[in-house]
């Protein structure tokens, strides 16, 4: 199913209505859905695994997923709590609706989009946007929520307002100039392919230059743009695999220790025990211990 064309309107037009603004703690999964709104999503800890119209990004603390109506989307928060700000809002003035959000198989019965702003040079403002793309927009959203939450009428126009410096800031940044975001975003593709590549083979020996050559990187540069995009190097990231794996393994308690090791990428119960009191803290077994005490 397309998405329908919309009206586009002037900065002149915009009569911004915030429907809904929270600080939130995200922890299930977020399945395919349209909203039929506009919502911005801002990470402040953790990290969300942003699909959409195919795409699927690695967001993590400072960037900014912004979702127009009627795009089918999902996400996921990682580990298993992420902080956020999210913000459903309309550029023109209020349309109530008893549903923010539509699951894919109900999306017969979502009301009419709404318009999108139609800025100078044809950008439409959607999709994620990184860290190095934006200003830190932590205190605009924190005052947009403040002013939401506060139930006073005169306060519907410092809602608007501190709508409109947030979105004064994110048209500053992305639309009309801004930030460029340098070899992060002109390589966000190609570590978005290692990343890939590494998920569906972390149980293999990372091989750090095959791996920059299947994506056309070299070594260093995929390791410095892999971490200022996801966090963590490379082999960082199929530790943490690795280990996120072997926890769920363990905490099954179907598999003796050794099989759980070599389930996970290791022929050597000693080296997977010792990779996982360095990433964990704890010996697997240690882990177990404080599963049985409640930990």
């Amino acid at each position: 199913m397309s998405t329908p064309r919309r009206r586009r309107l002037a900065f002149a037009d915009l009569q911004p209505w915030v429907r809904y603004a929270e600080h939130e703690f995200w922890r299930s999964p977020m399945a395919a859905r349209r909203i039929f709104d506009h919502e911005f999503i801002y990470v402040l800890k953790g990290w969300v695994r942003a699909e959409f119209e195919g795409k699927k990004v690695l967001m993590q603390p400072g960037d900014l997923w912004i979702i127009e109506p009627g795009v089918p989307h999902a996400g996921v928060p990682e580990p298993t709590v992420t902080e956020i700000f999210g913000v459903h809002f309309d550029y023109l003035t209020r349309t109530d609706s008893a549903r923010l959000h539509y699951p894919i198989r109900d999306e017969r019965h979502m009301p009419p989009l709404r318009p999108r702003v139609a800025f100078p040079n044809a950008t439409v403002l959607a999709g994620v946007y990184h860290a190095d793309e934006l200003p830190d927009l932590r205190a605009p959203f924190a005052a947009l929520v403040e002013a939401f939450h506060d139930r006073r009428p005169a306060d519907l126009l410092r809602v608007r307002a501190r709508w409109l410096d947030l979105f004064y800031m994110l048209v500053r940044a992305v639309a009309v100039g801004g930030r460029s975001g340098g070899s992060l975003i002109r390589h966000r593709e190609e570590v978005v392919r290692a990343q890939a590549w590494i998920e569906a083979h972390y149980t293999r020996p990372l091989d750090r230059e095959a791996l920059a050559e299947r994506v056309g990187l070299s070594p260093t540069h995929l390791t410095h743009l892999f971490k200022r995009l996801t966090g963590r190097s490379p082999l960082e990231h199929q530790q943490h695999l690795r280990m996120a794996e072997a926890k769920r393994l363990l905490r099954e308690g179907k598999l003796k220790m050794r099989e759980v090791a070599r389930r996970v990428g290791f022929e050597d119960p000693y080296h997977f025990s010792r990779a996982f009191k360095r990433h964990e803290g704890h010996s697997p077994r240690g882990y177990l211990d404080m599963l049985r005490r409640g930990g």
